[in-house]
């Protein structure tokens, strides 16, 4: 390594490392007053996994969080599937509106192609996209910049300021590294937790410091997203999403070994008995979405 290679490497480290103070109530993409409301949960997944609501009470998803009481969801646009005071108008509509088609085109391709997807474990962004296949692969980490930020945002925690640079329309953060892996288990059993939606826990280091960084996952039934930011690249989760890469390879993981799965599925038709019909049909109101 030479000096001038040196010396940009540490200009770059240090703009991945700059944050923003936690301001409640403040966008932290521009500062101004945080007057919309970003879904904790995709409205673009819940759409697609459960319809457009309202859910009827014997097929509502319900939704977890952390060690609370399962809650039966009415629809998409419930309030408890929404951060509180994380983003302005602007910034969560117009802004950052195409973030959100990319990230939407890009999942509906998946599982328009499931069977393909899975068996080949590939996905060619010009299948996906077409000819603008670099632009909208930007957009797309673009698209994890904004959930990212807004998870920090509401654990109350400085967001580091290359994320909103990113979703200002700047440059992507070096620092930020997005693939895709497969969940085996669900996988498998799609016909029983092919409808999951959910968030991971978030983890890194959440005060403030001159060093964060984070690890976080999205998971869109069997599809898990895998988000690090300023942490090292694990090639068995998939191929990392960048602007220049045409294609993507999906890595592959199991949650739950054989006796955790059953555990869940005995604990899942206990809620369903005690929430709703005590019946786990094949259909949307079957699956919970963990937060």
């Amino acid at each position: 390594m030479n000096f001038l290679t040196a010396i940009f490497r540490k200009y770059r480290d240090r703009r991945d490392v700059r944050i923003s103070p936690y301001v409640p109530g403040a966008c932290w993409v521009c500062g101004k007053p945080a007057d919309s409301k970003e879904h904790r949960l995709k409205k673009s997944d819940l759409v697609s996994k459960y319809g457009r609501g309202p859910y009827r009470s014997a097929d509502r998803p319900l939704h977890f969080s952390g060690d609370e009481e399962p809650y039966e969801v009415q629809g998409p646009d419930s309030v408890r599937l929404k951060y509180v005071g994380s983003l302005c108008s602007h910034c969560n509509n117009t802004l950052s509106q195409p973030y959100d088609r990319a990230y939407e085109a890009f999942m509906a391709w998946v599982f328009a192609h499931e069977e393909d997807v899975l068996r080949h474990r590939i996905v060619d962004l010009r299948e996906v996209f077409g000819s603008h296949s670099g632009r909208q692969a930007g957009s797309l980490v673009r698209y994890f910049c904004k959930s990212l930020g807004c998870r920090i945002h509401d654990a109350k925690r400085p967001v580091p300021t290359s994320l909103a640079e990113a979703v200002r329309g700047g440059r992507l953060p070096r620092a930020m590294a997005v693939s895709f892996s497969v969940q085996e288990d669900i996988a498998d059993n799609r016909d029983f937790l092919g409808q999951f939606i959910g968030k991971a826990d978030l983890y890194g280091n959440l005060e403030p410091s001159k060093s964060p960084f984070y690890i976080w996952e999205e998971k869109m039934g069997w599809v898990t997203s895998v988000i690090r930011y300023r942490q090292p690249h694990e090639p068995t989760n998939g191929t990392l999403l960048r602007e220049s890469t045409p294609v993507l390879h999906l890595g592959g993981h199991t949650a739950f070994d054989t006796d955790a799965r059953a555990a869940l599925y005995e604990r899942m038709r206990q809620i369903r008995a005690e929430h709703l019909d005590g019946s786990l049909p094949n259909s949307p109101g079957t699956e919970f979405s963990p937060d």
